[in-house]
């Protein structure tokens, strides 16, 4: 952002996170967590981005929420964070990106608001975590490769009949999963080559 002059750095009112902004919303981008210590946070209001890897020194966290404001998920925001547990995701998201959650192990739990713009699910968005369901909203379009590979404990999927793309291993490795809700007509059932366990 060199030369950006009206664009500056900016601490949330917990000196915590490293945002980027201006005078009108000092809270634009967020760009990384200085602190390792805190297991709760809910980003500002007006926060439109989450960048690559804003969470990865995270090691305590447990719950974030993520407001309406948010519209993108960055690559790999929260991966590897183990100790994470619950996520609540804006309605305004409309890309979650590739490893966003990858290898949260700890999570059980990822609520998205009704009414979700959700488009776009990235590769590995999902892989190895912990959850059981995942309450996809009607309006994906895409489900990148992996995205939910190895959830092990994944025990029903929804896709609705937006979805024009699965990527390859979408749901691959989710041992449990018994039941594949597809509101389109792809005729997709668990056990599908690459989508079974």
């Amino acid at each position: 952002f060199s030369g950006c002059t009206k664009l500056k750095y900016n601490s949330d009112p917990d000196g915590i996170g490293s945002y980027l902004g201006n005078e009108d919303n000092p809270y634009i981008i967020l760009v990384t967590m200085s602190s390792a210590s805190f297991t709760e946070y809910t980003l500002p209001s007006t926060t439109k981005f989450i960048e690559y890897a804003a969470f990865s020194r995270c090691s305590s966290l447990k719950s974030v929420v993520i407001p309406d404001s948010v519209v993108r998920i960055g690559s790999s925001a929260f991966s590897n964070n183990s100790e994470l547990e619950y996520v609540k995701i804006g309605k305004g998201v409309k890309e979650i990106g590739d490893k966003a959650f990858g290898t949260c192990i700890a999570l059980t739990t990822v609520e998205i608001a009704e009414g979700s713009a959700l488009e776009t699910i990235g590769k590995e968005a999902f892989s190895t975590t912990n959850i059981t369901w995942f309450n996809m909203p009607s309006g994906v379009v895409s489900i990148g490769a992996q995205a939910f590979w190895n959830c092990k404990n994944l025990l029903s999927i929804t896709i609705p009949a937006t979805v024009t793309s699965i990527g390859s291993e979408a749901f691959a490795i989710c041992e449990k999963l018994l039941e594949v809700y597809d509101l389109g007509s792809r005729n997709i059932t668990a056990g599908d080559t690459g989508n079974g366990s």
